[in-house]
């Protein structure tokens, strides 16, 4: 099938891996960046065969903290990857079911369970929740250094996932997206101000920075859905979270918990994919005056 390459594609140019950095048609070159030697070179495009992304994934090749998840594939094209981030007390398989309900196009999607079990079978957490001296949860802007300390594991644990998911699956960073819940949220957004690269977008619902001491700028573009009712995120956090990270945009809601069962608040969200997604023209593709690789 005809393929267009497209700025970020990963190709293969005489078994030498690069990303292509800039396309001339019309000449009928593209730049790269050769990642062996950190070079640049200039290829004709019948040279170059792209390198196609893989959902099948390895648990080994996960950090310890991430190697339970569900995959699925897109029967069309494999694009995009969207990653989901369960709440507290909750487990992947949910998020799954809600990825298999969006049916994004050309889109795959995984669902991570976090890595922490919670006492009786009540689910699972991505770092310690803190517990005030009643046993009730303490509010995110209470500081806490254990808490802190247990999502910057995390945290680190997901940019070694990303980092996979790039030198080993073939998935451009750029076309990588997160999609986080309460506690997934907070950690989708702490994973995007922490890494070096733009990410294809991150959507945070009901979650905030916990700390913005250390958040260096970021330019992936997101979402952050919150309620002004929040018991746990005061709206100071979610104001704090949009400042440092100029890409990311909030839309609160006066009601809580924010449940996307509401058409309004999904449409939100799918609004915000459809702005983000790279999508392939699949029929003009098909056109035999299109260059095939």
């Amino acid at each position: 099938m005809a393929r267009r390459l497209a700025v970020g594609d990963e190709v293969e140019l005489l078994r030498v891996r690069g990303k292509v950095l800039k396309v001339l048609p019309e000449s009928g070159v593209a730049l790269l960046h050769i990642h062996a030697t950190s070079t640049t070179r200039w290829a004709f495009l019948h040279e170059l065969a792209p390198v196609s992304a893989s959902t099948s994934w390895a648990p080994t090749s996960f950090p310890s903290m991430l190697q339970h998840w569900q995959v699925h594939s897109c029967p069309t094209s494999n694009e995009n990857l969207l990653l989901f981030l369960h709440g507290l007390g909750d487990t992947h398989e949910s998020l799954f079911t809600l990825g298999q309900a969006m049916q994004l196009p050309q889109t795959a999607f995984a669902s991570f369970r976090a890595p922490h079990a919670l006492p009786f079978d009540l689910g699972y957490a991505w770092f310690d929740h803190a517990l005030d001296a009643q046993g009730d949860v303490l509010p995110h802007h209470v500081p806490d250094p254990r808490r802190l300390q247990s999502l910057d594991q995390v945290v680190a644990a997901w940019l070694d996932a990303l980092h996979t998911l790039q030198t080993d699956y073939n998935w451009p960073l750029h076309r990588v997206f997160l999609m986080g819940f309460g506690h997934g949220g907070t950690v989708a957004l702490h994973v995007v101000a922490a890494c070096s690269h733009r990410l294809g977008g991150v959507v945070s619902v009901s979650g905030a920075l916990l700390s913005t001491a250390t958040v260096s700028p970021s330019s992936t573009p997101g979402l952050v859905l919150h309620s002004s009712n929040d018991p746990l995120i005061r709206t100071d956090m979610f104001t704090a979270t949009t400042s440092v990270m100029s890409g990311v945009k909030a839309k609160s809601v006066p009601y809580h918990p924010v449940a996307l069962s509401n058409k309004d608040e999904m449409s939100s969200i799918m609004t915000f994919f459809d702005q983000t997604l790279y999508l392939r023209n699949l029929a003009l593709e098909q056109q035999a005056d299109v260059f095939e690789l």
